[in-house]
């Protein structure tokens, strides 16, 4: 009987201890890595462009991954890295669908903090026949609520909430310079 209770005692005090480690004041990273917790993070849709237009790219990314700057001209913008566009094919075979990139080039990860997005609504014969335009502004802080599930097998729940962690974007000091050397290129 005391072993019993001794090995109940011990399992209480690991998931209380495995508990008590995680909270608003986790570091993302341990958010991430801890199988029993998962942030509902939003995430910024960034389009990468080829100067001269042959490569794009849409790369989302975490918001805990953004930063933002202020440009020159007062406008706030977001920065999420940079990414590596193809801007140059061959064909190998016969089908479009056979191109090999041949060459490469890093691309900016920008947007501005509020902007007018373009949203396909209709298609036809493989092309978008109409649009739609919505206005997207994403904040500069916010609180990401924090899913938990109960064991391994479960799954994560938006109604499932732990806490809410606080997030404000970092402050970007290079990206106003990384921004006029972008557009600067021709386009």
């Amino acid at each position: 009987m005391k072993a019993l209770l001794s090995c109940l005692l011990v399992a209480v005090m690991s998931v209380a201890v495995h508990a008590g480690g995680i909270g608003p004041d986790s570091s993302w990273k341990q958010l991430y890595f801890d199988r029993m917790y998962e942030p509902l993070m939003p995430t910024v849709l960034f389009k990468a462009s080829s100067p001269d237009s042959i490569g794009s790219r849409l790369v989302f990314k975490r918001a805990s991954e953004v930063s933002y700057f202020i440009a020159p001209d007062g406008e706030a913008w977001l920065y999420g890295g940079e990414t590596t566009l193809c801007t140059r094919y061959a064909v190998e075979a016969a089908t479009e669908d056979d191109r090999v990139c041949v060459a490469t080039e890093q691309a900016p990860l920008l947007t501005p903090v509020k902007h007018q997005a373009r949203f396909c609504t209709f298609r036809s014969d493989g092309d978008c026949q109409r649009y739609a335009e919505h206005t997207v502004e994403y904040p500069l802080g916010l609180e990401v609520p924090i899913m938990r599930r109960v064991s391994e097998s479960d799954s994560f729940t938006p109604a499932r909430i732990a806490f809410k962690k606080s997030l404000k974007l970092a402050e970007c000091s290079d990206c106003a310079v990384k921004l006029e050397a972008y557009l600067s290129k021709p386009m």
